[in-house]
């Protein structure tokens, strides 16, 4: 996906974004060459631009990150917006009845995408809304899932209908929760690290004081 189709995506302005990424650069550009001034190292003069494409790099690696996030954050809403379908469809509730309370307790991630699922379906009885609504996640699992949820309209909501959706539909939740966990255990492995990031930090900035006084003392003699 190209960068401006994932901005697009995220709702970013692209002008707004370019125009950050700029002022940004420049200020660092800016503190090296003013911190040159102040203390002749010339070697400030080589590491700003090197520091300035840095932030380039990693601010535009953001977007794909960002996008993940609401993938995966939607997905999660996918599940439990679904988990009340299920419990409405066993209940009784024709398709479209439970994808309204579904749609009413959905989170803000798929809020829009159930509302235009419903508009759709209004207009259109065909298996187009359930694609339309289905490409707004990355998971061929979802698409399954409402695959079968339209086979339920299409041929009737029997109980062989119902089972299909819940046996697709139950793999799926189980398999998000079994990532859900995953990603939590990792986000703790990545705390673990953070003592050695601070010595890091510690370490560079003695490095760097003990270059300042050398150069001090170079230009001193």
């Amino acid at each position: 996906m190209k960068l401006q189709e994932k901005m697009k995506k995220l709702g970013l302005d692209r002008r707004r974004e370019y125009l950050f990424m700029a002022i940004y650069c420049l200020v660092i550009i800016g503190l090296g060459v003013a911190y040159y001034l102040y203390s002749e190292y010339t070697f400030a003069l080589f590491m700003a631009p090197g520091a300035a494409l840095m932030f380039i790099i990693f601010y535009l690696s953001r977007y794909g990150r960002l996008l993940e996030e609401r993938q995966q954050l939607a997905a999660d809403q996918f599940v439990e917006a679904f988990t009340y379908f299920s419990i409405y469809i066993r209940n009784g509730y024709n398709v479209y009845r439970a994808l309204e309370e579904c749609s009413a307790l959905s989170k803000e991630e798929v809020a829009p995408y159930f509302r235009q699922l419903l508009s759709d379906m209004d207009g259109d009885k065909s298996l187009a809304p359930f694609l339309t609504f289905s490409a707004n996640f990355d998971s061929l699992e979802i698409k399954q899932v409402m695959l079968s949820v339209y086979q339920m309209i299409d041929e009737g909501g029997g109980e062989s209908h119902i089972a299909q959706f819940s046996s697709l539909f139950g793999k799926f939740a189980e398999e998000r929760h079994r990532l859900e966990r995953s990603n939590y255990q990792n986000s703790l492995e990545k705390l673990s690290i953070l003592p050695l990031i601070g010595g890091g930090i510690t370490m560079l900035s003695l490095a760097i004081a003990m270059l300042e006084i050398m150069g001090g003392l170079y230009n001193g003699i």
